[in-house]
C-alpha cells in the first residue's frame, strides 16, 4: 500500500508539472501572436496614414486639373469669339471688294461704250465731241478712283488680318451736312457744308484707356484741320459711336475726301494707330 501511495503521489506530481509546462507554453505562444498582431496593426495604421496623404494629394491635383480645364475652356471660348469677329470682318471686306470690282467692270464697260459713241459722232458736232470728252474723262477718273479704293480696302483687309485681335471700327460712314434747327441734315454742296457726321461700330466694346481721333484728307492727301465738336459719351458696354466733325469756315472743293480713324491707348504705348477709313463726296 505504501508503494502504491508513493506511485500515485509521484504520478500526480508528474501530471501537475506537465500541465504547468503546457500552460506556460500556451501563454508564450499567445503573447507572441499578440505581439505579431500589434506589429501588423501598427503597419496597417502607417499604410492607412500614407494612403490618406496620397488621397489628399490626389484630391488637390484633381481640383487643380479642373481649374486648369475651366481656364482652358474660357481661353478657347475667347479665341472662338475673336475668330468669329475676324471671319465676319473678312466677309464684309470681301463683299465690299467684290462690289467695287463690279463697279469697276461696269465703269469700264460704260467707258468703252462711250468711246465707241465718241468715235461715231466725232464727225457730226464739235460741241458733242467736247461733251463726250468731258464725260469720258470723268468716267475714267471715277474708274481709277474705284480701282484705288479697291486697292486701299484690300490693304486694310490684309492689315486687319495681321493685327488681330484688336479694336477696329467697321460700318464706317461719313455724311456731309449742316445743322438746321438743332437737327442734322445731309448736304452735298461745298458752300453749304457745316458738319461731317461720322458713324461706326467697334468689333468689341472699347477699353477704359481707348480713344479714337479722326483726320480728313483731300484727294491730294492734304490734311484738313477739323475739330470734333459733337460726340456721344463713350458707352463701355456698347460698340456704337457717333461723332460730328465741325468744318465751318473751311473752303471745300468738289471731289472725294477721306476720313481716317486713329486709335490711342497710353497704357499699351499705342498712339496714332490707323484702324479704319471711309470716304465722302463733295459736289460743286
Amino acid at each position: 500500500m505504501c508503494h502504491l501511495f508513493i506511485r500515485i503521489c509521484v504520478f500526480a506530481l508528474f501530471w501537475a508539472g506537465s500541465f504547468n509546462i503546457s500552460k506556460a507554453q500556451t501563454i508564450v505562444q499567445l503573447q507572441a501572436r499578440l505581439d505579431s498582431l500589434k506589429r501588423v496593426y501598427r503597419t496597417k495604421n502607417i499604410q492607412l496614414d500614407k494612403q490618406k496623404e496620397i488621397n489628399k494629394k490626389l484630391i488637390t491635383n484633381k481640383i487643380k486639373l479642373e481649374y486648369a480645364q475651366e481656364q482652358t475652356q474660357l481661353g478657347k471660348d475667347s479665341l472662338q469669339l475673336l475668330l468669329n469677329a475676324a471671319r465676319y470682318r473678312e466677309s464684309r471686306y470681301r463683299a465690299e471688294c467684290l462690289r467695287l470690282k463690279r463697279l469697276l467692270e461696269g465703269a469700264q464697260d460704260q467707258a468703252d461704250s462711250l468711246q465707241k459713241i465718241y468715235d461715231e459722232v466725232m464727225k457730226k458736232s464739235q460741241t458733242l465731241l467736247t461733251e463726250y470728252r468731258r464725260q469720258i474723262k470723268q468716267l475714267v477718273a471715277e474708274r481709277n478712283t474705284i480701282a484705288q479704293e479697291n486697292i486701299v480696302l484690300q490693304k486694310e483687309v490684309n492689315k486687319f488680318k495681321k493685327t488681330l485681335p484688336g479694336l477696329f471700327p467697321f460700318d464706317i460712314r461719313a455724311v456731309p451736312g449742316a445743322s438746321r434747327r438743332e437737327r442734322f441734315s445731309q448736304v452735298n454742296r461745298a458752300k453749304n457744308i457745316q458738319l461731317i457726321q461720322v458713324t461706326y461700330r467697334f468689333t468689341r466694346p472699347p477699353e477704359v484707356n481707348d480713344t479714337v481721333t479722326m483726320k480728313v484728307f483731300d484727294q491730294s492727301g492734304k490734311h484738313f484741320p477739323v475739330k470734333v465738336h459733337l460726340s456721344l459719351p463713350w458707352n463701355r458696354s456698347s460698340r456704337f459711336e457717333r461723332a460730328g466733325l465741325g468744318v465751318t469756315g473751311i473752303k471745300w472743293l468738289p471731289g472725294r475726301y477721306t476720313i481716317k480713324l486713329y486709335r490711342h491707348n497710353h497704357q499699351k504705348n499705342m498712339a496714332n494707330q490707323e484702324v479704319g477709313l471711309t470716304m465722302f463726296v463733295v459736289k460743286q
